[in-house]
């Protein structure tokens, strides 16, 4: 079994790989990945699985460079370019937690910017975290009430989801007030 969970690790990554460089919701790759291995081995391949293809496209924008990815995507790649290596590691953590863009385009743009690697890295990494658990446990509890369709289980999946909803309020207000704070 354990030669099996690392045949079937390595088809995830490579799905995350090119899921993250064909623009496929990240989302989706996330639900999937739960919905194959459980709730906690899905979430931790599924983070892992997100960081590796934020930082190969990360590697890719930086490979193709600026002028390339303005010519295609417009000015406006500029003015995030400048936000994402103002702050490095919050200001991805925040595109992470309140995503602006697609998951691809956010990681292609930090490579063309000033951002170093580890603060993308780690902000990536903090600021996914969250969102996948969330994710996670959002379609675990999906998939038990669909198996096992009870009040009880509806309940639970009702909890969940209010308390995820909340949750993200809390953080997007958290973000809100040290962004804030930062301007003041």
């Amino acid at each position: 079994t354990r030669e099996l969970n690392r045949e079937a690790f390595k088809m995830v990554l490579v799905a995350y790989l090119i899921g993250g460089l064909v623009a496929v919701p990240i989302t989706l790759i996330i639900i999937a990945t739960v919905t194959v291995f459980g709730q906690w081995a899905g979430a931790a391949y599924a983070l892992v699985g997100s960081e590796i293809a934020a930082l190969v496209a990360f590697g890719v924008g930086h490979a193709i460079g600026r002028d390339v990815v303005s010519r295609i995507a417009g000015s406006r790649v500029s003015r995030l370019s400048r936000k994402l290596s103002e702050r490095g590691v919050l200001t991805i953590m925040t595109l992470r937690i309140v995503p602006v863009a697609p998951f691809t385009v956010i990681n292609i743009i930090a490579g063309i910017s000033e951002i170093r690697l580890r603060d993308f890295a780690i902000g990536s990494f903090i600021g996914m975290m969250p969102g996948v658990m969330a994710i996670s446990l959002l379609a675990d509890r999906i998939i038990a009430s669909l198996r096992s369709p009870s009040v009880t289980s509806i309940l639970v999946l009702v909890a969940v989801f209010a308390l995820i909803v909340t949750s993200l309020a809390g953080l997007r207000y958290w973000i809100k007030r040290i962004r804030n704070n930062d301007n003041a």
